[in-house]
């Protein structure tokens, strides 16, 4: 049984671009100014997928689209239809940051996509039009009406019976598993190892003289990294982070009991080398605080440049 997303019969009969779909949209979008987009056949999208598109600044759109062409001709050449259904169907986006049939089942449904029943098959690829608006979890009406689409379309192309149609029609069911949700632990040191690893592979092309590609050509890196250890000393840091907050909260409030945050402030100023210097000249308070302000960075003690800093946070707190 096959579901489709675009003129099954085109799509068997093209050689991954449907050039009536083109005529069609060159007329409405540019002839008759009605903004209608597509003409893109599944095997250009699988190429716009697979190979993403890059910004060629005013030409990006004509670029990609001829890249695509291109890419897709070659795709048609090498892998037969159903073989191209099935990339498509491994790379289009189901919304949630979802990727391919196989997550989209266990997401929506907590099964592997040969277990799903026509309804549930019916409304993934009702997804596929528009991820958001067809969400089944978020737009649960949305998602069943555009399943039932899906449904009568297959009727038209005498993919199944109107009977058989009529029977998967029924009130849409989900079992939602909520994502799992990725530890950040040593995100941080991942991306140094990536910075480095691509530091590494411009200078060591592989056999073929390419670049090596960290996330395509199935690379093993090995590092130091000890999960479990790295994940202690993390809960460690945050611990202690709350200690010195909580210390730093009572530190404040017992210096700052009498005369509030104004007078605490004056009070560290006064102590600054600079400060003190101005004040033996006879500047004025509003003066000494004018002239800070006109200083430049290089020209400002460090620790009166940090308080100067501190000073304007907690003025406006």
């Amino acid at each position: 049984m096959r579901f489709f997303v675009e003129d099954p019969f085109s799509f068997y009969e093209h050689s991954g671009i449907d050039y009536k779909s083109y005529a069609r949209v060159l007329v409405k979008s540019v002839l008759l100014q009605q903004g209608k987009g597509g003409g893109s056949t599944i095997t250009q999208q699988i190429a716009k997928n697979v190979f993403g598109r890059k910004d060629f600044w005013l030409l990006s759109t004509p670029i990609s689209k001829m890249r695509e062409l291109i890419i897709a001709s070659r795709l048609e050449s090498m892998y037969s239809k159903d073989e191209l259904l099935l990339l498509y169907f491994n790379t289009v986006s189901f919304g949630e940051n979802l990727y391919g049939t196989e997550k989209a089942a266990q997401r929506f449904f907590s099964k592997k996509s040969e277990q799903l029943s026509l309804t549930e098959c019916a409304t993934l690829v009702g997804v596929l039009k528009a991820p958001s608006y067809y969400n089944p979890r978020r737009n649960s009406e949305n998602a069943t009406r555009r399943g039932n689409t899906v449904l009568d379309q297959m009727v038209k192309y005498n993919a199944m019976t109107e009977a058989e149609a009529s029977e998967a029609k029924t009130p849409l069911v989900l079992k939602y598993s909520p994502a799992e949700k990725n530890s950040s632990l040593s995100g941080y040191y991942k991306e140094f190892v990536k910075e480095e690893f691509e530091a590494w592979a411009k200078a060591n092309s592989n056999a073929e003289g390419a670049i090596y590609d960290l996330e395509k050509d199935g690379l093993h890196i090995y590092t130091t990294l000890q999960p479990n250890i790295q994940k202690y000393a993390e809960n460690a840091m945050v611990r202690n982070l709350e200690r010195l907050q909580k210390s730093m909260a009572q530190h404040w409030e017992s210096s700052t009991t009498e005369g509030g945050k104004e007078a605490f402030i004056q009070k560290l100023m006064a102590q600054q080398p600079k400060v003190k210097q101005l004040v033996e000249q006879g500047k004025s308070p509003e003066e000494i605080e004018t002239f800070s302000k006109r200083l430049p960075p290089e020209n400002i003690g460090r620790s009166t440049r940090a308080l100067s800093h501190v000073s304007r946070v907690i003025r406006t707190a």
